[in-house]
């Protein structure tokens, strides 16, 4: 039976909106600030419910959420390499909020610190917002739209966007995901499946550099324990696990065998970016641990990114105009 309610929160200096979605298998809160996925819980074997995304003990954090803790990403969800790009022959120079060395996920006042507007019905809430060039620097303004839809066993994240000239637009949600439960143990015991035959290898900023042929130690088309693979010291793990973009042809599994919990991801996108919290910001978690290495991974279904800096003939392109339609699609 679907259950939906609403609730304001007030902080310190602002406040935000809870949106709950609740069926027989999942429940979901999602904040109108970066139109983020708040908590994700899911049953265990013994159908016990638990939190399964990493969550902030302070809401506050989720006004800059410097992890991006289950936020949307964009404009363009990834790296830009010194802040500047060739979009119709013309170069463009966005903020570098990674290091002042890169844009990350859209740069300063990207959409994940955004506030959308929202809208329920009955089983999905619908988020949108203009972002406009004016926010981000990007060229042209955006219409974007962000649905989740909860149905019996899954979740799936619906975007759409128009815009009124060519722009770069790869939008995708950033869930830290932790099957154990609450996020009481680490994800190097989870078994990962990854359907991929290419890699997106990248260079020591963390730049596209080239697409290659997976390496046995990124290989995961074998279901594995991801610990198995992360603990070598192999030359593309620069912080020691996985920060890469996967070309896929298939799903994407993950499993916790201790609370029998399965996560199946599918998507539209072509690629998935797959990060193992290398780099945690070791702040408090709702369960009172801070973050640590290992604690969860991401699943960031992407276009491919550009390798270099002209983006005219990369999907990451968007015309003025073109409907941008893409989902995400997870299984429980």
């Amino acid at each position: 039976m679907l259950k939906v309610s609403t609730k304001r929160i007030k902080t310190a200096q602002n406040f935000l909106n809870v949106i709950s979605l609740e069926n027989d298998s999942i429940q979901l809160e999602l904040l109108d600030i970066g139109a983020t996925i708040y908590s994700l819980r899911t049953r265990d074997n013994n159908g016990k419910f638990e939190n399964i995304v990493l969550q902030y003990a302070d809401i506050e954090n989720y006004f800059n959420n410097p992890s991006y803790y289950g936020a949307s990403i964009g404009r363009v969800a990834g790296r830009i390499k010194d802040g500047a790009f060739i979009l119709n022959n013309k170069k463009y120079s966005v903020s570098k909020n990674e290091k002042s060395i890169n844009t990350l996920h859209g740069g300063f006042n990207n959409i994940s610190h955004q506030r959308f507007d929202y809208r329920v019905n009955q089983n999905k809430v619908k988020f949108s917002r203009i972002q406009k060039s004016s926010d981000d620097g990007f060229p042209a303004d955006v219409q974007i739209d962000i649905t989740y839809e909860l149905q019996e066993n899954s979740l799936i994240i619906y975007f759409e966007a128009i815009a009124n000239e060519d722009t770069l637009l790869n939008l995708t949600n950033h869930n830290y995901y932790n099957l154990s439960g609450d996020f009481k143990a680490t994800i190097e015991n989870h078994k990962l499946q990854v359907s991929a035959k290419r890699v997106v290898i990248t260079d020591t900023n963390s730049i596209p550099k080239q697409i290659i042929k997976i390496p046995y130690e990124m290989d995961f088309n074998q279901e594995s324990v991801i610990t198995d693979k992360i603990e070598t010291n192999f030359e593309y793990f620069s912080g020691g696990g996985i920060d890469h973009c996967y070309i896929v042809d298939g799903a994407i599994k993950l499993i916790d065998e201790i609370s029998g919990r399965k996560l199946v991801v599918t998507s539209s996108y072509p690629a998935i970016q797959i990060y193992t919290t290398n780099f945690p910001d070791g702040l408090k978690l709702s369960n009172g641990l801070n973050s640590q290495k290992f604690h969860a991974i991401c699943f960031e279904p992407q276009f491919i990114p550009a390798i270099g800096e002209n983006y005219d003939n990369s999907d990451i392109k968007l015309k003025k105009g073109q409907q941008y339609k893409q989902f995400i699609k997870l299984e429980f």
